[in-house]
């Protein structure tokens, strides 16, 4: 009959009984005295940093729990069963340098920390510290800098550029950017409008003044898109058919409001006439007073106007309507 683990053997004595392999040892069964039982060997102490193992022909072992992952490392085991890995260090000579480790042999080896791939820099170790120093560019003035690009000096023009619209951006050598104000960038086509350039707002619109008529009843004033136009002033209407308001050109107050002398039933047409005849007096700058006599064909009456101001009337060129006939005659605006 063959021994194997965990069967029971009838034995008196147990001490002439041996075990399957040296992983378990023989006892007797304390249910049954007379009979030998094949008990496991426990082969954990209890060391959290160690792993325990049985071989069968061997018996119980036991290996560190945390081991080096290579060769660059030192490994611990804290108090709780967990591994801990520090890096081997390499201490470079300097700042200058970094150091590497050979995760394969554990050496160290130690490279130039300096370069700063910039090429536009020289680079060295000073003191056990990296310097870098920019590289110098003449040649720059007023009106060019000059910079280091990928390794090589390179010059560019200065921006004039001054974001305003309507002036000229031109650099002078020895005194740099100069700006020059141009208005022919801001022409409109409303007369009326006169647009300049300015340094600082760009395109700046004002409106003109239009040139004085020398006529107190003839003003000037600008129509946009149209331009300076003289235009007669306009006095207050009048409904009153024996008042007459109209502008005088020799007074300070250039409306003035005439009453007319109004007599007999007025006939429409006769007032239609003389209206009209007062009309082209006053394109002239006339202001008279009127008299409505009696004595024209159907009982209406007969209109003439009078001025009111002697001075400049007796001459053909202030009075378009003058007759020179030596005697009042039939012009009813000459007066002597």
């Amino acid at each position: 009959m063959s021994l194997q683990a965990d069967v029971l053997f009838n034995y008196n004595n147990c001490s002439g009984v041996s075990p399957t392999d040296k992983c378990h040892y023989i006892v007797k069964d304390p249910s049954s005295p007379s009979c030998c039982v094949n008990t496991l060997l426990n082969c954990n102490k209890g060391d959290l940093c160690k792993i325990y193992t049985c071989d069968p022909a061997v018996g119980c072992q036991e290996a560190i729990k945390c081991l080096p992952r290579n060769k660059c490392e030192t490994a611990s085991c804290d108090a709780s069963g967990n591994c801990v890995y520090t890096p081997k260090p390499c201490v470079p000579p300097s700042g200058c340098f970094t150091g590497v480790c050979n995760p394969t042999d554990g050496t160290c080896s130690f490279t130039d920390s300096c370069d700063d791939s910039d090429a536009c820099t020289t680079d060295a170790c000073t003191n056990g510290a990296c310097t870098h120093t920019q590289m110098t560019c003449p040649g720059a003035d007023s009106c060019t800098t000059t910079a280091c690009l990928n390794g090589a000096c390179a010059s560019t023009p200065v921006n004039c550029d001054d974001k305003i619209n309507c002036t000229k951006d031109t650099c002078v050598a020895g005194k740099g950017c100069v700006h020059t104000p141009d208005d022919n960038y801001c022409k409109t086509p409303d007369p009326c409008q006169n647009i300049t350039c300015s340094l600082t707002k760009g395109c700046v619109a004002t409106n003109i003044t239009c040139k004085p008529t020398g006529f107190v009843c003839l003003v000037s004033s600008c129509v946009s898109y149209q331009g300076c136009a003289n235009q007669s002033v306009v006095c207050p209407s009048n409904n009153d058919t024996c008042t007459f308001s109209g502008c005088v050109e020799d007074l300070s107050k250039p409306c003035k409001i005439e009453k007319l002398k109004c007599a007999a039933v007025l006939d429409t047409a006769v007032i239609a006439a003389t209206t009209a005849a007062i009309s082209a007096a006053l394109i002239a700058g006339i202001i008279c007073a009127v008299v409505l006599l009696g004595g024209v064909a159907g009982g209406a009456t007969f209109a003439y106007y009078q001025s009111q101001d002697d001075s400049g009337m007796a001459n053909v060129t202030n009075n378009p309507l003058f007759v020179d006939t030596g005697t009042t005659g039939n012009n009813a605006l000459f007066r002597v």
